[in-house]
């Protein structure tokens, strides 16, 4: 009963939280709702680290003392480097760990842009003097033509707004990156990443322009009468938004889009300060998991028979229809019910598929899919495919049955089982396969069929031939 009602009353208090803020009128409130219903706060993720963020921007902390207590958990033992800053930025949010955080910006091991930018950010919001050198160090890493990017020479869409961000926050002027931005941005109005127009691209400029005080009609950022809003909008689906045109909802690009509606009304997200979170322990044998919500579904369904047998009772007593035969049949029936409904377990259908990778019967399309990191093998199994399922839902379906932890951005894989990319050198990352052949395509983008092989290996000298 306990999880059922959490979640219930999250829904609740999130439905009344943002009634007037959209990024581009859209129901954000409910792809928020969809989010924490989802199980996006049941377990630590990318996803849930951004939507614990979101939550806490719109001043939300009833739904986020699990959460913290799994960040402090976190935080405790090693954190791996692709989560240092993300995680730094999250505890500052909340107020947790400030000897991390402090840490987290002092590393000047944490080099890379996208770390420099967080750290930039954070210091910022500590009012700490580092900000003003992690703003020069980045500065310094500025792209010769302008703008920002992971590797190569072409500025990034997503890295610069990010960047045009945190040197917004440490007090430089930003007018070159938003000149740069507007260069790349299509015709449509949006934004490419690796050749696709998508969602999260979008949502970084929207959050960009409006921390850094740029209007939505803003000249530079109108293209053949569309601006980056019109742009978010076409890949709202109703619920969630979509990474690309044309695919299904996608969990980062809605929770990227909420941080936009956030941005747009409130202006900067990344401060500390505006909610006070207490880290609180998972009931047991929870952490969020689908057996406390199925037991406490149990009462439920008991107390409606019960109650279903009593209004029955009461009906034929009134009616003076009631004999002892029926009386006695009545008994029966509702002891059966209550026996069968005490020895059986109830779950939702996507607490049973969160732990269930489908049987494989006759007739069933079936699947390998392994994934090794070095020498390690981590998932190796056959599954049963499910229909429509791409080559990213299947990792992520099997990694969850297995506890393995994955993060993806749009159908690009960052981590899996807590390996991520460059953490064993600037060419190392993950790469996928299909039978054998290497893919140049998000994982999003590949839909195994009947009898393929899907292969996830880590490379450290980049891509396998």
């Amino acid at each position: 009963m306990k999880k059922f009602s959490k979640k219930l009353l999250v829904f609740l208090l999130v439905l009344l939280m943002l009634p007037t803020v959209t990024a581009t009128g859209a129901d954000l409130d409910t792809a928020k709702d969809r989010l924490i219903l989802r199980g996006a706060l049941d377990f630590e993720s990318e996803i849930g680290d951004w939507l614990a963020i979101a939550l806490a921007a719109s001043g939300d902390a009833d739904s986020l003392s699990e959460y913290a207590y799994f960040v402090n958990s976190r935080i405790a033992g090693e954190v791996a480097r692709g989560d240092r800053v993300r995680t730094a930025l999250l505890c500052r949010i909340l107020g947790l760990g400030d000897e991390f955080v402090e840490a987290t910006v002092e590393d000047g091991s944490l080099d890379r842009v996208s770390e420099l930018i967080w750290r930039a950010v954070i210091a910022a919001d500590m009012k700490s003097p580092r900000a003003a050198e992690l703003a020069s160090d980045l500065r310094s890493r500025e792209l010769a033509s302008g703008g920002y990017a992971l590797s190569g020479d072409k500025p990034e869409p997503d890295l610069t707004a990010m960047a045009a961000v945190a040197l917004h926050l440490c007090g430089e002027d930003t007018d070159g990156l938003f000149s740069v931005l507007s260069s790349l941005q299509t015709e449509n109005g949006g934004f490419s990443y690796l050749g696709e127009e998508n969602a999260e691209s979008a949502a970084q400029v929207v959050i960009a322009m409006a921390i850094c005080g740029v209007e939505d009609e803003d000249p530079r950022f109108v293209k053949n009468g569309n601006t980056v809003l019109d742009a978010l909008d076409s890949f709202y689906l109703g619920a969630g938004y979509s990474h690309t045109s044309g695919t299904g909802e996608n969990d980062r690009a809605t929770v990227q889009a909420a941080l936009a509606a956030l941005a747009r009304a409130r202006g900067n997200i990344y401060v500390s300060g505006e909610v006070e979170v207490t880290p609180s322990a998972p009931a047991e044998g929870g952490g969020g998991g689908e057996a406390a919500a199925a037991i406490g579904i149990k009462p439920i369904a008991l107390g409606a028979t019960l109650l279903v047998a009593v209004m029955a009772y009461l009906v034929l007593a009134l009616t003076h229809r009631l004999t002892k035969m029926r009386a006695a049949a009545m008994a029966l029936t509702t002891l059966a019910l209550a026996g069968f409904i005490g020895f059986s377990t109830i779950e939702t259908p996507e607490q049973y598929y969160s732990k269930n990778p489908d049987p494989i019967e006759a007739g069933s399309e079936v699947v390998t899919i392994s994934v090794t990191g070095g020498d390690e093998e981590i998932l190796p199994k056959r599954y049963a495919l499910r229909k429509g399922e791409n080559a990213l839902d299947l990792l992520l379906r099997v990694a969850r049955y297995n506890g393995v932890r994955v993060e993806a951005s749009g159908g690009y894989v960052r981590g899996i089982g807590g390996l991520y990319e460059f953490d064993r050198g600037e060419d190392s990352g993950w790469t996928v396969r299909l039978n054998g052949e290497l893919l140049h395509v998000g994982a999003d983008r590949i839909y195994p069929q009947h009898g393929d092989a899907v292969e996830w290996i880590y490379t450290e000298g980049g891509l396998l031939k």
